[in-house]
């Protein structure tokens, strides 16, 4: 190798080298997931159940950083499922530090589909909620057989601030079989 060679190869040694310290930084695991998306999804306790059986779903936050609220619609069958009008409970997330939250759970018209309308909120906190945890406890009634998709719509994630948040909804289903 020539010295001209050796030279030109540690030039550009030095320029991959300060190149990928301006570089790296912007795609660190750090930043990387800082970024990842929070997930939030509907898990039952039983996927099967027979009809006149009550089911738990239980909606979950995972991934979290920063979280002011949560609202969200879980859609359900209403002539496959009746939700239980005492079940909706706020789960422990957003008020795990001792924070003051408000939670509301309304049933919207049978005749739009079937719809729990959820909001979830952090009370006067700067600071969002962060890491994993249950949103809210939910119990349904079997009606009837069917399969029972549970979906999510107008759902978020927000920080303190009401700004979005990025998020994915994972909704799941139930399948109730005939009385034996």
């Amino acid at each position: 190798m020539t010295i001209s060679t050796r030279i030109a190869a540690r030039l550009a040694r030095r320029i991959a080298l300060g190149a990928a310290a301006i570089i790296l930084p912007h795609f660190s695991p750090a930043a990387s997931a800082a970024t990842a998306p929070a997930i939030v999804k509907a898990v039952v306790s039983s996927g099967t159940v027979r009809s006149g059986a009550l089911v738990n779903v239980t909606v979950r936050i995972a991934g979290a950083n920063n979280v002011g609220s949560v609202p969200f619609t879980l859609h359900y069958d209403t002539s496959i499922l009746e939700l239980v009008a005492s079940s909706p409970i706020e789960g422990g997330f957003l008020r795990a530090d001792g924070a003051a939250t408000s939670f509301m759970a309304a049933a919207g018209p049978a005749s739009r589909g079937g719809g729990l309308v959820v909001g979830l909120s952090r009370l006067g906190s700067a600071r969002g909620a962060r890491g994993k945890g249950t949103l809210c406890r939910l119990t349904f009634r079997a009606r009837q057989p069917g399969v029972c998709p549970l979906s999510f719509s107008r759902a978020s994630v927000l920080d303190p601030t009401g700004q979005p948040l990025a998020s994915t909804f994972r909704g799941t289903s139930i399948t109730v079989r005939g009385a034996p």
